[in-house]
């Protein structure tokens, strides 16, 4: 009987114990470095396409269909840009004006232009501020 080494063996333990160490120690730590200012205290949790998708949300309300709201897209090439159509008036308050492509009573899809103004209430909270006016 021959004794054989470990050495190969252990060395196969050792890198698959740091390896699991540093993948767990990416999953858990937080991005920012010490030091730097919280994600509270660096500004407000909204820009424009936050509030661009709620402000589709609260137009949505409003529809006849809401299933049938089309507000167009990239690959349809009528996208509408967030950072135009959904403006920040300050204080997080956004003026959003825009169309949506929607069926009336009739069924028959027509385009309407809509103007709203939304304000960021805190974490994922919106609330309407006035609107939507539909024509």
């Amino acid at each position: 009987m021959t004794n054989k080494t470990t050495g190969g063996s252990v060395f196969g333990v050792i890198i698959t114990i740091v390896v699991i160490v540093l993948v767990a120690r990416c999953m858990f730590c937080d991005d920012e470095p010490a030091g730097s200012p919280s994600k509270a205290a660096q500004g407000p949790e909204h820009d424009s396409v936050t509030a661009w998708v709620n402000c589709q949300e609260f137009v949505k309300r409003r529809l006849k269909a809401p299933a049938s709201a089309d507000f167009g897209g990239v690959l349809s090439g009528d996208w509408q840009d967030p950072d135009t159509h959904a403006v920040h008036k300050g204080g997080g308050v956004y003026e959003c004006n825009g169309w949506v492509d929607a069926q009336n009573s009739f069924g028959a899809q027509i385009r309407n232009q809509f103007s709203l103004i939304v304000k960021h209430v805190g974490g994922d909270r919106w609330e309407l501020v006035d609107g939507p006016v539909i024509q």
